[in-house]
């Protein structure tokens, strides 16, 4: 039986539900240098910048049509920066 509730998982310090792709470019490139190397079973950082220009890029596409969907009109502040 599936559970009744969310979860997701994060990191204390920086609080729940955040957008990876909401990180700065300073941010991101310490994330990546933590973590490239990092051993999983598939470490998406270890792509690098490549990652955060093809994750922004879906999200970009995305997050804009789910909200239409739901009726909901807020865009991601950085989509908007880059429509001006």
């Amino acid at each position: 039986m599936l559970p009744s509730f969310l979860t997701h998982y994060y990191e204390v310090e920086r609080g729940p539900f955040k957008n990876i792709c909401d990180l700065s470019e300073e941010e991101v490139d310490r994330l990546i240098s933590a973590e490239k190397n990092a051993d999983t079973g598939f470490n998406r950082f270890a792509r690098g910048k490549d990652f955060f220009k093809i994750r922004r890029a879906a999200d970009d596409l995305l997050v804009p049509r789910a909200q239409k969907a739901k009726g909901i009109g807020n865009t991601p502040q950085r989509l908007e920066n880059r429509l001006r």
